[in-house]
């Protein structure tokens, strides 16, 4: 049976040249049974109207309009609307080597088994390129006892297995297993809660040691911003994690309060106690000792293992629970000076 992949492309303002370098990278696939769908998430910006131009142009191409109803919603709707029987998600500032869905297709063949493929991706700086490190050998198939080394996999940052996209998704396997990404996290590591449950109901699933998603560092889009929901979302995502850890071995739960941990010191330091933050120190101050007052953070404060964190987010853990504001706040504008470099 002749494999129809269908590539998923949630778009929300984004800018056009990145959106047409996003679209170009697809239309110059080398492969013939390619749908695209493009999920305006409530555009405003002029991009909603390339979309149907695009749209216009190429009878591969659907875009779907609807409300600002978030990044999660806008996959899940794709995938409903799909007609393939394999997805990949593509973010729409990001793109493809134009041999990826080729190349993947004689993967499928061969592997017909699999339930999702993970490939390699770059790192997109505005003057250089960096390439993912891969963990396997090349065609690497597992099975399901290879579950929880995986999970491990995917609770370290910029992982293979940390995000849905640089993967390819049997559809049946995902339509089965009601795997959609979970709609009221609008912005807070929705891709590694989604993960986990792909990780957790898998079957077989292959990696393969080759690099095509190029992920663009845009520092416009919505995973390099921050607001107060956003922060909050990203604890609601986690504490949704544990129901996946849970019954998992001591070394998943440590590495789990770790990555939990790192997530909540990116809020702090990147959010509330940044120098960028408009708002007084006395408030940010009261707005970070809000934050760690929540139930997941106070676990977390209690189960994670300092000795296994790197000496900021180690300093920070100390700061945290002895009411050292005011070093965190040290902290925040020292970090955010070597940025700025």
């Amino acid at each position: 049976m002749t494999n129809i992949i269908s590539v998923i492309i949630p778009i929300y303002n984004t800018p056009v040249n990145l959106f047409e370098k996003c679209i170009d990278s697809l239309i110059s696939q080398q492969y013939e049974n390619l749908e695209i769908i493009l999920v305006d998430d409530g555009s405003s910006s002029g991009i909603e109207q390339i979309c149907d131009k695009y749209a216009d142009k190429y009878p591969n191409i659907t875009t779907i309009h609807t409300n600002n109803n978030g990044l999660a919603a806008a996959r899940n709707l794709g995938v409903k609307k799909s007609n393939g029987n394999w997805i990949m998600f593509l973010d729409s500032d990001d793109w493809l080597d134009p041999m990826t869905c080729y190349e993947l297709s004689s993967y499928l063949k061969k592997y017909n088994f699999i339930d999702f493929i993970t490939y390699g991706f770059y790192h997109d700086f505005e003057n250089r390129c960096e390439k993912c490190v891969f963990s396997y050998d090349d065609t690497a198939v597992f099975d399901s006892s290879m579950r929880n080394e995986l999970i491990l996999n995917a609770l370290k940052t910029n992982s293979l297995y940390s995000s849905s996209c640089w993967k390819i998704f049997k559809k049946s396997f995902l339509d089965e297993n009601d795997l959609f990404h979970d709609e009221k996290i609008r912005q807070g590591s929705e891709d590694l809660e989604f993960m986990l449950r792909v990780i957790d109901s898998y079957n077989s699933t292959l990696c393969i040691n080759k690099r095509y998603y190029h992920y663009v560092m845009n520092q416009n889009s919505i995973t390099n911003s921050f607001n107060e929901k956003n922060a909050y979302s990203v604890l609601q995502c986690f504490k949704k994690m544990e129901d996946v850890i849970i019954n998992k071995n001591e070394i998943v739960k440590d590495s789990f309060y770790i990555r939990s941990w790192n997530a909540i010191c990116a809020s702090i330091i990147s959010g509330f106690m940044n120098p960028n933050n408009s708002l007084k120190y006395r408030e940010k101050r009261k707005k970070t000792r809000q934050y760690l007052n929540n139930d997941f953070c106070i676990k977390t404060i209690k189960k994670v293992n300092i000795l296994k964190l790197s000496f900021t987010r180690a300093l920070v853990l100390i700061f945290s629970k002895t009411n050292l504001y005011f070093l965190i706040y040290l902290m925040a504008m020292m970090r955010n000076k070597q940025k700025g470099r």
